[in-house]
């Protein structure tokens, strides 16, 4: 079994649902955004939260099981030129072409231990 080493790890998030999906398609068609560019800045407001509250750094401890701080979370996106059925949710006006979907990378060569 060979060793892998991850130089960084993307966790790429698709539209919510229910109530949380139509309060973000609400809030974009009212302020005459995107949903790609609603849905990103409702996002940066969890990623800071996550990142202030540790809860990537529980999660990688968890799975790891050793105390890590992830110390480096970068905030970006996946972004699709061509309108694609599969991102429908994304598209709330006929002229929208593009879908950019939110996400988060992190560096395991960042991390650290207690150590």
């Amino acid at each position: 079994m060979s060793i892998q080493t991850y130089r960084d790890i993307m966790f790429v998030f698709g539209p919510p649902s229910g109530d949380r999906y139509e309060m973000v398609k609400s809030t974009a068609i009212r302020q005459g955004e995107t949903f790609s560019a609603m849905y990103r800045k409702y996002l940066d407001g969890l990623f800071t939260s996550m990142e202030e509250d540790g809860l990537l750094d529980g999660l990688f401890s968890s799975v790891l099981d050793e105390k890590i701080q992830v110390n480096k979370v970068f905030p970006t996106y996946k972004m699709w030129m061509k309108r694609d059925p599969k991102f429908e949710k994304f598209y709330l006006r006929p002229s929208e072409k593009t879908a950019e979907l939110p996400a988060i990378m992190v560096f395991p060569p960042e991390f650290t231990t207690e150590c």
